[in-house]
């Protein structure tokens, strides 16, 4: 496997990306890595890096590319945005004058923020043909409003907007809590996304050696926070509780850096919190030297959506040591430590249990009773092997998935024993699938509706057009209603009732974007046939959603065709059906009908160009 690694963050920056791309590099495949020059989380060039440049093109034997990139600096909002955006238009560039081409199967994103940087990755997959995938670590812009980054709403909004559209346009995403999948549920369907947990990092979990950074002190309480020091971890209210305990024999030392930590220290000098102590980041190597000092690991978060639903990297670590946590954050991560009695929890802004759990934890420590909490060392849901072997699975079904369009050639194909969406396969059909508004699985069948399902066959195939079909289907006797969904007139419902001599349902659906159509679809019962009569891409879009909540379903995606068949609108004469169809209807709905050409063109020959329908297999049904 080929795989190209897109993120903001590399060696030798501790990131867990690092450990992916040596495994990866261990079962053989070939792997690059396009990023940043490596200033996280101090805002400065490593020294290291700017002395011997050379040294870091290498990751175990693995090619690195760097692009230039505007640094962290003081992790001011306005730094933290250039450097962002620098990153994203600076790959970009790079990528389009030096990878695009270059030949890979899989472009893997590794999304903590900026997730935006998934953005890169999609458009390296239109210069090189590459299916791409992103594991989302954080959720944007919800973290950006909420730690009041971007106050403008249209900003905001706009940010959604492009969040959304990179979720859609990735081929796979992994997203690190069951909160984030069900948020990005909301935008994809669920069969394209699952859940891929941080495992700890690599350090050595039993050493006994202790850091000489530290005064070791058996008669206090020692509460150690490691890790990332940023408005999210909320330590400003845990430091205010620990000011409250000033007389008590508990310290709270912080371990890391970030753009929040001057501020905190700030805040610990003015009000001379001798109980508080700050220590600067740490190699991973370092660790265990600095865990040994602990009594208590502190895991703090803001309140919020993103606080409740993130699982900080950091506590697959903690868990580790097979220390006691004290948990000052809701959502999934309380819930983990309270079912597995891990430790003490309170929620953000509840200072006085906070301070209260701190005060019986040192009451534990006095009478040596801290094993009155089960040791987490062995707990296995953060695991990197299955982590890594559920991602590594996904990856090879991905590159070797080939999509099968199944297509009948006659009417009597209908598949009317088992559960469909049968849609036509035109240009429309086509140019909706090329340009990713269209996900077919196995769900859909297809009736040749158009001379461009012949491109791919070499026998020759007969077109069947929807009013053809819509007026000789064979409907078996146990479906006794017709469901028309979508508009329907008189003179439809008459065709329909005298046609067919079947019960005819009608169902209105709304007007508008398919998200607000699917908001409030019908049942469908297990004696119906459904037929859409929206135009394509929508009447895809509502079958599927019309699939994902019935057990039983029979669908037919038929478009205007009633509309031709009861003289709404004129029939195409019979010398410009074959082929010039299309070119015929754009006597009606001229302007609607003309764009959606002109897009559906576009995207199909820019796929025959491409290359994205060599992907593809054709197969004739046969039920």
């Amino acid at each position: 496997m080929r795989i190209l690694v897109v993120s903001q963050y590399f060696w030798p920056e501790n990131f867990r990306i690092n450990e992916l791309v040596s495994a990866w590099k261990s079962k053989g495949y070939k792997v690059d890595i396009l990023t940043g020059k490596p200033n996280y989380p101090g805002g400065k060039l490593f020294e290291d890096y700017k002395a011997n440049k050379n040294k870091y093109k290498l990751f175990e034997g693995c090619k690195v590319y760097r692009v230039p990139i505007f640094l962290r600096g003081s992790a001011s909002k306005f730094n933290l945005a250039i450097n962002y955006i620098s990153f994203l238009f600076s790959s970009m560039f790079y990528s389009l004058i030096y990878l695009r081409k270059k030949k890979y199967d899989i472009i893997f994103t590794f999304a903590t923020s900026p997730v935006i940087v998934g953005l890169t990755a999609i458009f390296i997959s239109r210069l090189t043909n590459s299916k791409t995938v992103i594991w989302i670590l954080d959720l944007w812009p919800d973290i950006i409003n909420e730690l009041e980054i971007i106050k403008n709403k249209l900003v905001l909004l706009l940010f959604k907007k492009i969040v959304n559209y990179m979720y859609r346009k990735t081929d796979f995403i992994f997203a690190q809590s069951n909160s984030f999948l069900s948020e990005i549920s909301k935008v994809v369907q669920k069969d394209k996304i699952d859940l891929l947990y941080s495992w700890p990092e690599k350090i050595n979990f039993e050493s006994n050696k202790r850091s000489n950074l530290i005064e070791y002190r058996s008669d206090t309480l020692n509460v150690i926070f490691m890790g990332s020091i940023g408005e999210t971890q909320n330590l400003k209210e845990v430091i205010d509780v620990f000011k409250d305990l000033a007389k008590e024999r508990v310290r709270l030392i912080i371990v890391g850096d970030g753009r929040e930590k001057n501020f905190l220290l700030k805040i610990a000098k003015e009000g001379k919190l001798k109980n508080i102590i700050f220590i600067k980041q740490q190699p991973l190597n370092k660790i265990s030297e600095i865990a040994s000092h602990a009594d208590i690991l502190l895991l703090s978060l803001k309140s919020g959506k993103v606080g409740s639903y993130t699982i900080p990297g950091k506590f697959s670590t903690y868990l580790k040591f097979g220390l006691p946590v004290l948990c000052h954050a809701k959502g999934e991560v309380n819930k983990i430590i309270k079912n597995n009695n891990f430790g003490l929890c309170s929620n953000p802004g509840d200072a006085t249990t906070l301070k209260n759990n701190i005060l019986s934890l040192i009451d534990l420590k006095k009478k040596d009773k801290k094993n009155i909490f089960n040791n987490s060392k062995n707990f296995d849901l953060f695991n990197f092997d299955r982590s890594f072997n559920r991602l590594n699975q996904k990856l090879l079904l991905i590159k070797n998935k080939i999509i099968q369009i199944r297509l009948i050639t006659n009417i009597d194909q209908i598949p009317y024993n088992e559960n469909f969406i049968l849609s036509g396969l035109n240009l429309a059909f086509l140019g909706s699938f090329i340009s990713d508004k269209i996900d077919i699985d196995k769900r859909f069948i297809h009736w040749p509706d158009g001379i461009f399902a012949q491109r791919y066959y070499k026998k020759t195939i007969q077109k069947i057009t929807g009013r053809y079909l819509m007026s000789n289907l064979i409907i078996p006797k146990d479906i006794n209603t017709i469901h028309v969904m979508g508009d329907l007139d008189n003179n439809g419902y008459n065709y329909l009732k005298n046609k067919y001599q079947k019960h005819i349902r009608h169902s209105k659906l709304r007007y508008g974007e398919t998200k607000e159509i699917i908001q409030d679809l019908p049942d469908i019962n297990v004696d119906e046939l459904v037929i859409l009569t929206l135009p394509t891409p929508k009447q895809e879009h509502v079958a599927i959603a019309l699939s994902n909540i019935n057990k039983n379903y029979k669908i037919l995606c038929t478009g205007g065709a009633l509309n031709m068949l009861v003289g709404k609108e004129k029939p195409v004469p019979k010398f410009m059906e074959r082929y010039f169809e299309g070119l015929w209807r754009l006597r009606f709905d001229t302007k609607r009908r003309f764009k959606r050409l002109a897009v559906t063109s576009f995207f199909y020959f820019s796929g025959v160009i491409n290359g994205k329908f060599k992907q593809v297999v054709w197969k004739f049904y046969k039920n």
